[in-house]
């Protein structure tokens, strides 16, 4: 219920970090199991999604799970106030009717003030942690300082690694601010909705990066074509971090294009549809980036160059068939349809097929996962059987589609202990959250492939 209440709140708070000093965890120290194996390496009985890689490892975020907002809302229930479970039972039956936001859902009340106190707890409950490669996790210091962006005031974290100090939302998952991390950690982007505002932490002076497109603010805009502006939308960072595309409508106040923009703010229109939307997918390269047109009735799919070169890619429309994007690195890019995976390769402005891949179960799709390896030789994919709900993961060779693995959890039954996310955080290695079906609970490991290559 809190949650819930939450989001209609806008509360800055300026909070201390919990300690000053970095506190090392060993992995598989917070439950007495570990069920490690060569193949897969036990981390910890919390839910991890990567959020930067490097050579030595990664940094995660530790995503808060249901016990810890629990124990949270547990601290600003009212101890000395008898409970009113009628008055609950008919709020929860009848969510139309007026009642009242400050009682939980078995019927007791909150303290006075509530909501001032529960987005700082949520913060710092928020671990962000240093994770290598062979399991060792270490929890990272985190602060916090007010940024002024579009004429409004943010809080934001700052994470400090090894060498460097990661500029990130207060709480990723209730963050409510898009960012991207530049400069291999050391600057972050904040698309708002007057411009894209880079802020580094060496300054922490916020700079827009295209405040005016010909000669036109966001205001001005607006003003002119009296209708909803998106200034940058969807922004999405080149590889090799030396550009950056988004989704606006802002030189007509019509359909969105597609905008490149470089370092110094030089923006153009590389890519448009006359009669209909565009969005995002992701970069396939440096030069290349994956668009959708929005279709009335399902999409296109095509490559686009940074100079502007459309191409099409050929999807089989066989039973009018729906394709999500899955995933694009290194000149490949893959797709799915209900189970099955279709590889394609970008060589300059050409596409081709590469391989069609029959999984064992119905894809599962998570934005912003990385289902290549970093040399974009492998891809992983989740899946779930129809016949049991069991979900799994399979690995496959980029180049020709053949199987390598196909892995369920380490530990119960597939359709009890689920995989719920991956992401390849190494050459080898995936980053795998686990859920147990019954408990609700999200455990991370560490798989690698590599183990069932030898």
């Amino acid at each position: 219920m809190l949650l819930l209440l939450l989001c209609s709140i806008m509360v800055v708070t300026v909070a201390s970090a919990n300690s000053s000093n970095t506190k090392p965890i060993e992995a598989g120290s917070e439950i007495d199991k570990t069920g490690s194996t060569p193949e897969w390496l036990y981390l910890s009985d919390e839910y991890y999604s990567a959020i930067k890689k490097d050579l030595n490892g990664f940094v995660a975020y530790e995503h808060i799970q249901k016990r810890e907002e629990l124990q949270i809302e547990e601290k600003l229930l009212e101890s000395n106030i008898k409970t009113e479970p009628e008055l609950a039972q008919f709020i929860k039956e009848n969510p139309d009717a007026s009642g009242l936001d400050n009682m939980s859902e078995d019927g007791r009340f909150y303290i006075d003030d509530w909501y001032m106190y529960y987005p700082e707890m949520l913060n710092n409950a928020a671990n962000v942690y240093r994770i290598d490669l062979d399991g060792d996790l270490r929890k990272l210091e985190k602060t916090y300082q007010l940024i002024k962006m579009a004429g409004a005031e943010y809080l934001l974290a700052l994470i400090k690694d090894t060498d460097r100090t990661l500029i990130l939302p207060p709480n990723m998952d209730y963050a409510g601010i898009e960012h991207h991390m530049i400069e291999n950690g050391k600057a972050s982007l904040f698309p708002m909705a007057d411009g894209i505002y880079k802020v580094s932490a060496e300054a922490l002076n916020p700079i827009n990066l295209n405040p005016q497109y010909n000669d036109m603010t966001y205001l001005d805009s607006i003003n002119k074509w009296e209708d909803v502006i998106f200034w940058n939308y969807r922004l999405s960072v080149s590889p090799d971090e030396t550009k950056y595309v988004y989704c606006s409508n802002k030189d007509d106040g019509k359909l969105c294009k597609l905008f490149l923009i470089d370092l110094y703010g030089n923006e153009s229109i590389i890519a448009d549809f006359p009669d209909h939307d565009l969005n995002i997918c992701g970069w396939v390269d440096d030069e290349h980036i994956a668009i959708i047109e929005t279709l009335d009735m399902g999409n296109n799919f095509y490559i686009v160059s940074t100079s502007g070169h459309k191409a099409k890619i050929d999807l089989p429309q066989n039973n009018n068939e729906s394709y999500f994007y899955l995933g694009s690195s290194n000149g490949k890019i893959a797709f799915s349809t209900s189970d099955r995976v279709l590889l394609y390769s970008v060589n300059n402005d050409t596409v081709a097929r590469v391989a069609e891949i029959v999984l064992p179960g119905d894809a599962r799709i998570r934005e912003g996962i990385d289902i290549f390896d970093p040399a974009g030789t492998m891809i992983a994919v989740v899946f779930c059987r129809a016949e049991d709900n069991a979900r799994g993961m399979a690995v496959y060779n980029a180049t020709d589609g053949s199987l390598i693995c196909e892995k369920y959890a380490p530990e119960g039954e597939p359709s009890e202990e689920i995989i719920l996310e991956i992401d390849w955080v190494g050459e080898t290695q995936i980053l795998v959250a686990i859920k147990n079906n019954i408990t609700k609970n999200i455990t991370s490991w560490l798989y690698n492939v590599e183990e069932v290559r030898k």
